[in-house]
């Protein structure tokens, strides 16, 4: 129930706020983490594991997933990212769901379901770069040289190694520094 896209006022990337929304009310209060030593892991990319593709779906299979023995499901990247072909490793916005899977409240009602089989819901996550639809890059960009300006806070101008794909976070920047502490905070 999205509004459609505002595409004679935007060319990429929208968000939008939902002031006043219904918080999503946790069952399982009493969850507790398998032990480190303990954890058996059970590693998908949501976009592969089901035909439909959705947090429902998961959820719908967690019975089979704790039957086969696992106490812990590690979803490759499901923050939002550019490419629906990819793994998500093309990270964009690292604080918002990838909305093609669901709505927030169904990735939670996913994680509440797996918590109440005793199942950890492990989310990974590319900390080394992000793509030039990211905020973070887009915001102090040259464009003339279609690279990271050289007064962003967040990433270097030019890659500090040769296997870095689009831009590279500059993790001595305490802008970095202080954009992974909030998305940990926030997960």
């Amino acid at each position: 129930n999205l509004p459609a896209y505002p595409s004679a006022k935007a060319s990429g990337f929208v968000g939008m706020l939902m002031p006043g929304e219904t918080p999503y009310s946790w069952t399982s209060n009493s969850y507790v983490r398998p032990d480190k030593k303990d954890i058996i892991i059970y590693e998908l990319l949501m976009r592969d594991f089901t035909d439909a593709k959705t947090w429902q779906t998961l959820k719908d299979t967690l019975n089979y997933i704790k039957g086969l023995g696992f106490n812990a499901i590690q979803v490759m990247p499901f923050n939002e990212f550019d490419s629906r072909t990819t793994w998500g490793y093309d990270p964009v916005y690292f604080l918002a769901p990838d909305k093609s899977y669901g709505t927030r409240n169904a990735l939670k009602a996913m994680i509440d379901m797996a918590h109440s089989l005793g199942i950890a819901v492990i989310q990974d996550i590319a900390f080394n770069h992000a793509t030039g639809a990211s905020p973070l890059a887009a915001m102090w960009w040259n464009s003339s040289l279609n690279q990271p300006a050289a007064n962003n806070p967040y990433f270097y101008q030019t890659a500090q190694h040769p296997f870095n794909v689009f831009n590279d976070f500059n993790h001595n920047s305490e802008a970095t520094k202080a954009h992974v502490a909030r998305f940990i905070r926030h997960w």
